[in-house]
C-alpha cells in the first residue's frame, strides 16, 4: 500500500508473506491486551480465510478485490496459522490445516518454500523455517496429544538427517533430492537456533519453566514438582511468544478469577476418545481431498470448479499413513 495516497498496489492476499506478522498480532496483542477491536480483526480474518483461501486444507492466496483465486500454492510461511488458530480456541480448524503441512513435509523430508496445489510440486528449498514447528507446538500444548509428539520427532529427526554439517545446520537448495544427494546452501539461519530448535526442544520439555509459571498455567504433572517449586510464578498469567518467538510474561490484568479457574480445570480424555477425534479430522479431510479432486483422477475433475486444485496424490496417502501408523 502507498503510505502516501493510501492506494493498493499489490491486490494478492494470503496468510503468508508479508501479511503473516500483522494477522499473528491480532489476536496476540488481544491476548496480551484484552482489546475487544484485535479480537473482531482476528475472528473477521479466520472466517475470510476459510472462505476464500482454504483449500484440502492449505492456505492459498487469492485476489483481495474478488477473493478469486490468485495463486494454487501454499507458502510455508503460512504453516504459523495452525498455531495462531489454537490461540483463538479453533482446534478444528487448526488441526486440519496442520496435517495437509506435514504430510507435504513427510513426503519431502523437508518442507519447501512453496507447495503447488495446481502442479503438485514444491518450489524452492527449505531454509529452515520455524512456523509448522511452531504450529506443532502449539497444537500439543493445547491438546497434549502425542501425534504432535511424533511429528515433533519426526522434524527433529530430518533436521539432523538432512541439514547437519560438520559446523551447523545447513539450509537445503532443494527438498525434491534424495537423502544422501542433498545440495546444502552455505547457511545457517539465525531462527534456526532463535525459533525451529526453540520450538522443538520446548515441545519436549514438558517441565519447562514456559510451561510451569504463571496463574494460568494449569495442573502441573507431578514429575514437574521440583521445577515448579524452584520457581517463581509471579504477577503474569502466562507467556506469549512474538513473531520471532521472543517471550513476553502476560501481565494483563484484564484476565479476571473466574477465567483463571476455569482455565486449570481439565477435562479428562480417554486414549480411545482422543484416538476417535483424530480419525475424524483424518476422514472429514480425507473426504474433502476427494470431493476437490473430484474423485475421478489425480488432477481434479469437476469442470464446474472454476479453479482447479491439485492435492497431490502423495500428500492423500501420506495422511492415510499417518492416520494408521499413529491412531491405530
Amino acid at each position: 500500500i502507498d503510505i502516501m495516497t493510501g492506494r493498493w498496489h499489490l491486490f494478492d492476499s494470503s496468510v503468508g508473506g508479508s501479511m503473516d506478522s500483522a494477522i499473528e498480532y491480532f489476536i496476540k496483542s488481544h491476548v496480551m491486551s484484552g482489546d475487544t477491536g484485535d479480537w473482531e480483526r482476528f475472528e473477521r480474518t479466520v472466517r475470510d480465510v476459510n472462505r476464500y483461501l482454504r483449500k484440502c486444507g492449505m492456505l492459498t492466496t487469492v485476489d483481495m478485490r474478488s477473493g478469486r483465486p490468485f495463486s494454487s500454492a501454499h507458502q510455508s510461511l503460512a504453516s504459523f496459522f495452525p498455531g495462531n488458530l489454537i490461540l483463538g480456541g479453533h482446534l478444528a480448524e487448526a488441526t486440519e490445516s496442520n496435517w495437509p503441512i506435514h504430510s507435504i513435509f513427510k513426503h519431502f523430508g523437508a518442507l519447501p518454500e512453496e507447495f503447488s496445489l495446481g502442479s503438485g510440486g514444491p518450489h524452492g528449498g527449505y531454509p529452515q523455517r520455524p512456523e509448522h514447528a511452531e504450529s506443532v507446538y502449539m497444537l500439543y500444548r493445547a491438546t497434549h496429544d502425542p501425534a504432535y509428539l511424533v511429528m515433533g520427532k519426526e522434524l527433529a529427526l530430518a533436521i539432523n538427517l538432512r541439514m547437519r554439517t560438520p559446523y551447523g545446520f545447513a539450509t537445503l537448495r532443494n527438498v525434491d533430492l534424495p537423502h544422501g544427494d542433498e545440495q546444502h546452501g552455505d547457511t545457517m539461519e539465525s531462527f534456526m537456533l532463535a525459533e525451529t530448535l526453540k520450538y522443538l526442544y520446548l515441545l519436549f520439555d514438558e517441565c519447562n519453566a514456559v510451561h510451569v509459571q504463571g496463574k494460568l498455567r494449569g495442573s502441573i504433572p507431578s514429575y514437574c514438582a521440583a521445577v515448579e517449586s524452584g520457581s517463581s510464578v509471579g504477577s503474569h498469567v502466562g507467556w506469549v511468544f512474538n513473531t520471532e518467538a521472543h517471550l513476553f510474561p502476560n501481565t494483563a490484568e484484564w484476565w479476571g478469577p473466574v477465567s483463571a479457574e476455569s482455565a486449570r480445570e481439565e477435562e479428562e480424555v480417554s486414549g480411545d476418545t482422543l484416538t476417535q477425534r483424530r480419525l475424524d479430522v483424518i476422514d472429514s479431510l480425507i473426504d474433502g481431498l476427494h470431493e476437490l479432486q473430484g474423485g475421478d483422477n489425480d488432477r481434479g475433475g469437476g469442470n464446474t470448479a472454476p479453479h482447479r486444485f491439485y492435492c497431490a496424490n502423495h500428500a492423500l496417502s501420506d495422511v492415510e499413513r499417518i492416520s494408521k501408523s499413529i491412531f491405530r
